[in-house]
């Protein structure tokens, strides 16, 4: 349930490239492609939103 409602806070391009990498299984150079990214940018995409999602996830679980 924290997942989910912390995916529905991110941008649209954020959540469109989430859904392909781990959605449609896309490689980062598919994604790449598709978005007009280089492969290195999309992985540091996917990197910075892993990042953020992990830390929505630990704040509604662990409220202060």
């Amino acid at each position: 349930a924290a997942l989910r409602g912390c995916r529905a806070e991110l941008p649209e391009e954020e959540a469109i490239i989430l859904r392909l990498r781990y959605e449609k299984g896309m490689t980062f150079e598919a994604i790449a492609a598709r978005r007009d990214m280089t492969p290195a940018a999309v992985q540091r995409a996917i990197s910075r939103i892993r990042f953020r999602l992990r830390s929505c996830i630990e704040g509604q679980l662990n409220p202060t």
